[in-house]
């Protein structure tokens, strides 16, 4: 069918362009495959612990979180990387108001907590996330909003990693 409709009007010059577009395209998805490859191959040269046991975070997350953060380890502890990626509510006080739990602090970089939000709704979807779905299941159960759930779920996310 292809051969009869693409092309067929114009000549072979466009069967041409359509054979070098695919190859130029099958050479593409080599190229994204062998640098996931070297990007992975970094990763696993710097010993972590073994983030690939954890469902829903991939190559490319660890990659961007390492490329901006450096190694999770040297934070110290994984309340301390939470907090430094903006996954952790502020405190708030006001007046006779002290003490109060708000917004998380945002401080850290924001394409990071887009990674991990992208990673707690895979997660969701896919049902793959034991740690994941039980916080997000028991927060909403007692009545959270889904998306302070999502939060939640987020810095559990980045504790494990």
């Amino acid at each position: 069918m292809a051969k009869q409709t693409i092309g067929s009007s114009k000549g072979d010059v466009y069967v041409f362009q359509i054979r070098i577009l695919t190859q130029n395209l099958s050479s593409l998805h080599q190229q994204i495959e062998d640098t996931e490859k070297t990007i992975e191959n970094a990763i696993n040269s710097m010993n972590l612990p073994p983030w690939k046991t954890i469902p829903s975070v991939g190559v490319l997350t660890m990659a961007t979180l390492l490329g901006d953060v450096g190694d999770p380890r040297l934070f110290g502890s994984a309340k301390k990387f939470s907090s430094f990626l903006g996954l952790t509510p502020r405190g708030k006080q006001s007046g006779s108001s002290v003490n109060r739990k708000g917004h998380i602090s945002k401080c850290g970089p924001s394409h990071i907590r887009q990674k991990l939000y992208m990673c707690v709704v895979s997660a969701l979807a896919t049902k793959k996330n034991p740690l994941v779905l039980e916080v997000y299941n028991r927060l909403v159960s007692k009545g959270k909003p889904k998306n302070v759930a999502i939060v939640a779920c987020m810095n559990h996310l980045a504790r494990a990693i």
